[in-house]
């Protein structure tokens, strides 16, 4: 008796997540739909590549290597605005953008931030206005 075989993926997508661990507000719902079998159940093959940063998923996105590229609806429109890449975008809603200020241990207050560099994902991206906003309200 021969085994049934799996019929071949009606689609198959390889998708750039902007970061390479789990980010519980974003991308873990891409990742888990994987885990539980949704995308393989309806005919696609997704591939997932984690990358660091957008930058590196635009790059991805740009070259070919990825067919999508989970990036913010800004960073779209700034790549489009400046630098003319034509981008389509598949856009879902959330109740906001996830955002925090991740400091070294030895930072105890937003006082010891002042004097201090600070890292982002892209120049003019969300995470940078909102961190020159949140400090520059502080006083720092």
């Amino acid at each position: 008796m021969s085994q049934a075989v799996a019929p071949a993926p009606l689609v198959e997508l390889k998708i750039a997540l902007a970061d390479d661990n789990i980010n519980p507000v974003t991308d873990s719902v891409v990742r888990l739909a994987d885990t539980l079998g949704y995308y393989k159940a309806h005919g696609v093959k997704v591939t997932i590549i984690a990358l660091q940063g957008t930058p590196q998923a635009v790059a991805a996105l740009n070259s070919g290597d990825v067919d999508l590229a989970d990036i913010a609806v800004d960073a779209s429109l700034r790549l489009r605005a400046t630098n003319g890449v034509a981008l389509r975008a598949v856009v879902s809603s959330t109740l906001g953008p996830p955002y925090l200020i991740a400091v070294k241990q030895d930072i105890k207050n937003v006082a010891g931030l002042a004097g201090r560099s600070f890292a982002i994902a892209d120049n003019g991206s969300l995470d940078h206005n909102l961190t020159r906003a949140v400090l520059a309200k502080m006083g720092v």
